[in-house]
């Protein structure tokens, strides 16, 4: 299964560009940065979820941005989990979320990423992803986190199969960034609604 994901960087292409509109109408899925950091909202995520929505779009996805150097691992998650249940009530889709740890990121422990999932988990029911590069995923400890049975979102801009690391396998690979970025679920669609829950799901 194929998807894409988006920020307000593709904002022009994605709404815009014949291109960027078919491959956000043929996405199998699509993720979406939502937040980074404390307060910081994606200034394109509404229009994003209200395009999904308009799409009938089965599955979506949210990502944080983790800035582990400017805040607590609760200030992040509390900020993220708050966004993704405003930005649910817009859809009727399968829910999935991921934590982006990249950057300056990679300069802090993964203890931090682990309490940021397990806090998100906590408070959402949805056990989200970390996505990483190839590169990190075999070269930083990793093993807590996979241990607690937190899947892998792995960037590898390439045709071949990305190593995983710590963990058995991964679920998503991002395999190119032209002419945005592309990704492809390890699995199929019971499969990957197995990763998320319905949005109406975050309201109890």
């Amino acid at each position: 299964m194929y998807g894409i994901d988006i920020s307000n960087h593709n904002r022009e292409f994605v709404l815009n560009n014949n291109m960027g509109k078919h491959l956000f109408a043929t996405a199998d899925f699509v993720w979406m940065k939502a937040t980074e950091g404390k307060s910081f909202v994606d200034k394109s995520v509404d229009a994003y979820v209200e395009k999904a929505y308009l799409t009938d779009k089965d599955v979506i996805g949210f990502y944080h941005y983790a800035r582990p150097d400017l805040n607590t691992y609760h200030e992040e998650a509390m900020h993220f989990c708050a966004e993704v249940k405003r930005l649910a009530r817009e859809t009727h889709s399968v829910i999935l979320l991921s934590l982006d740890w990249e950057g300056l990121s990679l300069s802090y422990s993964t203890e931090w990423a682990l309490n940021w999932l397990r806090t998100v988990e906590e408070t959402t029911g949805i056990k989200p992803l970390v996505y990483v590069s190839e590169s990190v995923a075999n070269s930083t400890e990793w093993d807590v986190i996979v241990d607690d049975d937190y899947g892998l979102w792995v960037a590898k801009w390439s045709d071949y199969k990305p190593e995983p690391g710590a963990w058995p396998f991964y679920a998503f690979h991002q395999y190119t960034s032209s002419p945005i970025d592309l990704d492809v679920f390890n699995g199929g669609i019971s499969a990957l609604k197995k990763y998320g829950k319905a949005a109406v799901s975050l309201y109890g």
